[in-house]
């Protein structure tokens, strides 16, 4: 995943970005599997966030090669979103985690 955005921020004129593999990744993967548990995607709150921006994303999983997912979701799925646009481009920290359970995948992406 961490090359897949780095890759998307070149194609797209931006330096390649240092991501977070510590406490706001963690973060990530609790909110991953809060998703998971209750079957549906959902920003957390502000005030958990602490002024950090985030894209959340679910889709069906069916096996297939975990990059080449993450390839399709940056550069076809997201990029759609001129929100999530932006915190994939303009971000100069960045944390993220999936999960995959029950044949779905949750995926958080954070960036200030």
């Amino acid at each position: 995943m961490q090359h897949t955005i780095n890759e998307y921020r070149r194609a797209n004129g931006k330096p390649i970005i240092f991501i977070w593999d510590g406490l706001m990744s963690s973060f990530c993967k609790e909110h991953c599997w809060a998703m998971a548990r209750e079957g549906y995607i959902y920003h957390a709150p502000d005030y958990y966030l602490n002024g950090w921006s985030e894209v959340v994303y679910e889709c069906s999983y069916n096996g297939e090669d975990i990059n080449g997912m993450a390839r399709r979701i940056i550069f076809e799925h997201l990029n759609d979103s001129p929100g999530h646009r932006r915190i994939l481009l303009e971000s100069t920290e960045m944390a993220y985690a999936f999960v995959i359970n029950n044949w779905k995948l949750y995926l958080t992406i954070r960036g200030k």
